[in-house]
């Protein structure tokens, strides 16, 4: 079963960010989301591999990355 997982550094990053950066990352969540039940991610995700990570996931969700 896919999950996400938040860590330490994603929660300090989190409490950064806007109210609208916030939204767009639960859209861009969502999104990664019910991708994982298909073959392949949306584009606009940026999502890839982490390098020595087997079965790891990155995703770059806004313009500047």
């Amino acid at each position: 079963m896919a999950r996400h997982v938040r860590t330490r550094r994603f929660e300090g990053d989190w409490q950064v960010l806007t109210s609208e950066e916030r939204k767009a990352f639960v859209a861009a969540l969502l999104n990664f989301d019910a991708d994982l039940a298909g073959s392949e991610f949306r584009p606009s995700l940026g999502v890839k591999a982490v390098q020595g990570a087997p079965r790891a996931f990155e995703m770059s969700w806004a313009p500047d990355g």
